[in-house]
């Protein structure tokens, strides 16, 4: 009997509630299951906990506690190979310092942008379909 294929599963790092909310929400809609922490640490402990738990990782870059760069430090120094890509407002980011960032969201985002890039950036099977849709009240 064929196993069954994993759901993909993305972490979503970003104290910013609202924009973490709306990560979950799209990429759930898209079957794609998601786990949200609002900083580093947190989101630290749980990939240490379950490594191959997930599929890929949204990273907001400033956050208390634990911000972006200690973040992927720590990832590099524990070598788990897991694909980032960094959601930030700002430019200056020297994403080539880490090998883990496969790519970069700016804030504010735009749906259709933020999963073309999710489409292109993270493994096969993390694919989300071409139809999103957002109510609005």
């Amino acid at each position: 009997m064929p196993h069954p294929e994993k759901k993909p599963h993305v972490l979503i790092i970003d104290d910013d509630a609202p924009i973490a909310e709306v990560l979950e929400v799209l990429l759930r809609t898209e079957g794609v299951a998601t786990t949200v922490c609002t900083n580093g640490r947190e989101a630290l402990d749980a990939l240490l906990q379950k490594p191959r738990e997930f599929s890929g990782i949204i990273l907001d870059w400033r956050m208390p506690v634990m911000d972006g760069g200690q973040f992927l430090q720590e990832i590099e120094k524990a070598k788990l190979k897991i694909p980032v890509l960094i959601s930030s407002a700002s430019d200056n980011i020297n994403t080539s310092l880490y090998s883990c960032v496969v790519g970069k969201i700016p804030k504010p985002f735009d749906i259709d942008s933020l999963l073309k890039t999710v489409r292109a950036r993270f493994p096969k099977k993390v694919v989300v379909s071409q139809q999103v849709f957002l109510h609005t009240s």
